[in-house]
């Protein structure tokens, strides 16, 4: 089972990482700011503004603001491993490596070993964590959080220690400001836990066992009820456990009027909160949890567009679902993470998102539990029975063709992501900076042959952060323009269009759609 366990994780690796430069074809402007503001902070400890250390990082564009989560990552990698496209890229691809760790962990504690292998697979496998993760931005982010936070109160129920309620308010507050998207999932978390701690409680109590049996009166039950609430919310065990729980949040929000003046906009995207009628909420809210929205319609944000590709793979829908049912007969740990799965986009009626799923990256650990939920079921029910000739063969059949369905949807998207993605028109317009081979090979023969590095001025200017970055990353000091029409110096090196320039060479190494010529 070691070796199976092994190659799983190996295989998921292997798709996170294969062609890691190429698919996607190049980076976008979000991509390229994050990058460029990690790299000038890994060296200066300022951002391109010129501020020490931000909390938040303006872009280009002067319209949007970084997350400090992911920013401080990448710079923090720079600063050990080097500056590079492939340094940046890796620190999405060790948060999903470290989130599938960490929910391998907590699927051994609720699963057999077995199914929990299987859990891995199916994260490994699922097209939103194969897409994200790939992607030099934040979205992907939310997923470590989320499950750090399920662990910690699983450990709580199972331990009921006070550190672990730390653990859980903890990655809930540097949750909220890993992803925008956060800032309307994380409060749900939040009353979320807060229920789950005083249920703790509540459950163990003598009274709850009594009233589970209570046979009499309504007026007895009620009485009963009440007398549960008073000894419970005076139980100074849970009163404890909230004041730790809550006090740990605090500094991550007292800080944010402050961060609202200081960085205009920066936590709540100078959004308004307007009353609309509730079934305005509950669209938003019944939308974004919609199957067809889910397994089918995929995300029209441009760097994620896939059309008929789904947030979640449809090979897995038939185990989702029977995981569902099964989370509300089970009960116990598996009736909380369903809860925690219906309810993590409850606010989204507030920011109007619809369409996006990859702001629910954050609630994948718990499709993926509820999902090995679903497989676990379906195992059990053919091997009870298995015993009847007749029955073995049905189910066996079926089971069969869950697994068929499954490695043709994923053999399927991966096909299509691979190798038909990358040539589209639409993905190279989305990821628009496809220059860093270009950058890294003008470096590499400025270096080699001791030249100086020119770039062409449009070219450079073109996709700004995003080549100040390549910039930082390949050369030692700043690259010189050259203009269409001026004389390029002796001794130079430059990354044109054009197939040729008086007095110059071509290196002879390839950078479609580009050219490196030479003057000695």
């Amino acid at each position: 089972m070691k070796v199976l366990t092994l190659f799983v994780f190996a295989f998921g690796i292997f798709l996170l990482t294969f062609k890691l430069t190429q698919i996607p074809p190049g980076i976008d402007t979000d991509e390229g700011s994050i990058a460029y503001n990690a790299a000038l902070i890994s060296e200066t400890l300022h951002d391109r503004n010129g501020r020490t250390l931000p909390f938040f990082i303006l872009s280009a564009d002067k319209n949007d603001w970084k997350q400090p989560v992911l920013v401080y990552s990448s710079a923090v990698f720079f600063k050990f491993f080097g500056t590079s496209l492939v340094t940046f890229k890796l620190v999405n691809i060790i948060i999903a490596i470290l989130t599938i760790i960490l929910l391998f962990y907590l699927m051994k504690e609720i699963f057999p070993y077995g199914f929990a292998v299987l859990g891995v697979l199916i994260f490994f496998t699922t097209p939103a964590v194969i897409i994200t993760s790939r992607i030099g931005n934040e979205s992907v982010d939310p997923i470590l959080f989320s499950t750090v936070w399920l662990l910690a109160l699983y450990k709580f129920q199972s331990k009921r220690q006070i550190k672990y309620l730390i653990l859980a308010a903890f990655s809930l507050g540097l949750g909220f400001y890993s992803f925008k998207g956060m800032r309307v999932i994380v409060p749900v978390w939040i009353l979320i836990s807060t229920l789950f701690i005083v249920w703790q409680y509540i459950k163990n109590s003598h009274l709850y066992s009594s009233l589970l049996n209570q046979k009499s009166s309504t007026q007895k039950i009620y009485k009963k009820i009440l007398s549960l609430m008073r000894i419970n919310f005076t139980n100074k065990n849970l009163i404890k456990s909230l004041i730790v729980f809550f006090v740990t949040l605090v500094p991550f929000f007292i800080i944010i009027p402050l961060l609202e003046q200081k960085y205009a906009g920066a936590v709540f995207d100078r959004k308004t909160i307007n009353m609309d009628p509730f079934r305005h909420y509950l669209y938003y809210w019944i939308s974004n949890l919609s199957l067809p929205s889910l397994f089918f319609k995929g995300d029209i944000g441009k760097i994620y567009e896939m059309p008929l590709y789904g947030f979640f793979s449809l090979g897995v829908l038939p185990a989702f679902l029977i995981g569902i049912v099964e989370s509300f007969k089970n009960r116990k740990f598996y009736l909380f993470i369903l809860v925690c799965y219906l309810a993590t986009p409850l606010l989204f009626g507030f920011a109007g998102s619809l369409d996006y799923p990859h702001r629910l990256m954050a609630s994948v650990p718990f499709f993926v539990i509820i999902t090995t939920l679903g497989c676990k079921r379906i195992y059990e029910y053919v091997k009870l029975n298995s015993e009847t000739t007749i029955y073995r063969i049905v189910y066996k059949l079926v089971t069969l063709f869950v697994v068929i369905f499954f490695i043709y949807n994923f053999a399927d998207f991966s096909r299509y992501y691979y190798f038909e993605y990358p040539k589209l028109h639409s993905t190279r317009q989305a990821f628009g900076n496809d220059l860093n081979a270009s950058f890294y090979q003008l470096s590499k023969i400025a270096k080699e042959k001791n030249l100086t590095a020119y770039i062409q001025e449009d070219i450079y200017t073109r996709g700004v952060e995003g080549n100040k970055f390549f910039e930082i990353a390949y050369f030692d000091k700043p690259l010189k323009l050259w203009r269409l029409g001026e004389t390029l110096p002796p001794k130079s090196v430059l990354l044109t269009q054009n197939e040729h320039i008086t007095d110059s060479e071509n290196s002879g190494i390839i950078v479609t759609p580009l050219n490196i010529l030479i003057r000695y």
